[in-house]
C-alpha cells in the first residue's frame, strides 16, 4: 500500500505561510496602534501639565506675554492631540483590516486542513477495505486448501 500524500499539501503550506504572514502583520498592527496611543497619552500628560503650570501662574504674578505663551502653546498641544486622534483612528481601521485578513486567511487554512483530514480518513478506509481484502483471500485460500 502506498503512502498517504494530500494533493494539495503544498497550498496547505502556501495558505499556512500565508496565515503565519497575516499574524505577524497584525501584530506589526497592534504595535503601532499601542504606539500611537502612547504618544496621545504623552501629549495629554503634556497638555495636563501646561494648564497645571498655567493655574499655579495665574495665582502668582503673571505677565501677560507668559498667558499668551501658555495659550498659544495650549492651542498647539490641543491641535496636535486632534492630529493625533485621527492618527489612531486610522491605526484602528488598519487594525480591524488585519484582523479581517488574518481570519479570512485562518478560515482558508483550516478549509484545506479539514479536506486533508477528509482524504486522510478515505485514505484509511481504503487501506481498511485492501487489509479485508487480502484476509478474506487468505481465509478463501485456507478453506479451499483443507
Amino acid at each position: 500500500m502506498k503512502k498517504f500524500k494530500f494533493s494539495m499539501e503544498s497550498l496547505l503550506n502556501l495558505k499556512l505561510s500565508l496565515e503565519n504572514k497575516k499574524k505577524e502583520e497584525l501584530g506589526h498592527a497592534i504595535t503601532l496602534l499601542k504606539l500611537e496611543k502612547d504618544k496621545l497619552f504623552q501629549l495629554e500628560n503634556k497638555r495636563n501639565d501646561v494648564i497645571d503650570l498655567y493655574k499655579k501662574g495665574s495665582k502668582d504674578k503673571i505677565f501677560v506675554l507668559e498667558l499668551k505663551n501658555y495659550n498659544n502653546y495650549l492651542l498647539f498641544i490641543k491641535k496636535t492631540i486632534e492630529e493625533q486622534l485621527l492618527i489612531i483612528k486610522k491605526a484602528e481601521i488598519n487594525v480591524e483590516q488585519k484582523r479581517e485578513e488574518f481570519i479570512n486567511a485562518t478560515k482558508e487554512r483550516k478549509i484545506l486542513d479539514k479536506l486533508k483530514e477528509k482524504h486522510y480518513e478515505n485514505y484509511l478506509y481504503e487501506v481498511k477495505q485492501e487489509e479485508q481484502k487480502i484476509v478474506d483471500e487468505i481465509v478463501s485460500y485456507n478453506y479451499s486448501n483443507q
